[in-house]
C-alpha cells in the first residue's frame, strides 16, 4: 500500500510542477479549474487583498489540485462509509489535512519554494473558516490568506455537486446557495458577493488547456510595471 501511495503522490506532484493537466472530471482537477476562475473573477472585482497575477493564479490553482492528496493515506473504510462517521471516524477523517501537508513538505521533487508553499498551506488549512469554525488549528479572519479562502470555496462547491457513499450530489444552484448561506461554514462576505454578482467562474469555460497556456503569463509579464499595478478589466485569458 505504501508503495502505491508514493506513486499517486509522485504523479499528481509531478502533474502540478510540470503543468501537464489533461480534462477530468475528478474532485482535484474541478478545484483546480474553479480556484483559478474565481482567482479572476476576484481580481476584475478589484477586492482589495483578493487581486492575483496570472502566474499567481496559476500557482494557487496548481497547488490547489493537490489539496486532498492526504486523503491517500486515510482508510477506505472511512473514505467509502455510507452512513454518519462516528467522532472518532471524524478525527481520523480530519487527519488528511496534517497528512497532505506532511507528504507535500517532505517531497523531494519540489524545487519551487513558493509553489510547495501553497500546496502546504492549502492541503493543511483547505477546511479552515473565516469564523473559526474549521480545522485543524481554528484559524481565523485575517489568519486566513485570500487565496486560502478562495480554494477552500472551490473544493466545498466542487464536493457538494458530487454524489459521496453518504449523500447524493447536489445540483449547482443549490450549492451554491448553501455557500451563500453559510450551511459550508462562514466565508468572507466581500468574497461571496463578488463570486455572487458574476458567475462566469462556473459557466465561463475556464478549461485546463487555457490554464496551462503560457501565453497567459507572457501576455502579463509583457506589461510595463505601471500597467501591472493599474486595475483592469483586461486579465489575459
Amino acid at each position: 500500500m505504501l508503495q502505491e501511495v508514493i506513486s499517486q503522490v509522485n504523479a499528481m506532484v509531478d502533474t502540478a510542477r510540470n503543468n501537464t493537466f489533461r480534462y477530468s472530471s475528478k474532485h482535484p482537477y474541478c478545484v483546480r479549474r474553479y480556484t483559478f476562475g474565481m482567482l479572476k473573477t476576484t481580481t476584475m472585482c478589484h477586492i482589495p487583498d483578493f487581486i492575483f497575477d496570472p502566474r499567481e493564479a496559476r500557482m494557487i490553482s496548481n497547488a490547489a489540485y493537490l489539496h486532498d492528496v492526504g486523503k491517500l493515506l486515510t482508510p477506505k473504510s472511512l473514505l467509502n462509509k455510507r452512513g454518519h462517521l462516528t467522532p472518532e471516524e471524524r478525527e481520523k477523517m480530519q487527519l488528511h489535512t496534517m497528512d497532505g501537508a506532511m507528504l507535500i513538505y517532505f517531497h523531494p521533487a519540489y524545487e519551487e519554494p513558493l509553489l510547495r508553499k501553497y500546496a502546504f498551506e492549502i492541503a493543511l488549512h483547505h477546511h479552515e473558516r473565516i469564523d473559526g469554525k474549521g480545522y485543524p488549528d481554528g484559524l481565523q479572519g485575517s489568519e486566513l490568506t485570500p487565496w486560502l479562502q478562495i480554494v477552500s470555496i472551490a473544493d466545498t462547491f466542487s464536493a457538494l455537486m458530487e454524489k459521496r457513499p453518504y449523500r447524493p450530489a447536489v445540483y449547482i444552484d443549490r450549492a451554491w446557495e448553501m455557500i451563500l448561506n453559510g450551511d459550508c461554514g462562514q466565508f468572507d462576505e466581500r468574497l461571496l458577493r463578488c463570486l455572487d454578482d458574476d458567475r462566469r467562474w462556473v459557466f465561463g469555460g475556464v478549461s485546463d488547456e487555457i490554464i496551462n497556456a503560457d501565453e497567459l503569463i507572457w501576455a502579463y509579464e509583457n506589461k510595463t510595471e505601471a500597467e501591472k499595478r493599474a486595475p483592469t478589466d483586461d486579465w489575459p485569458l
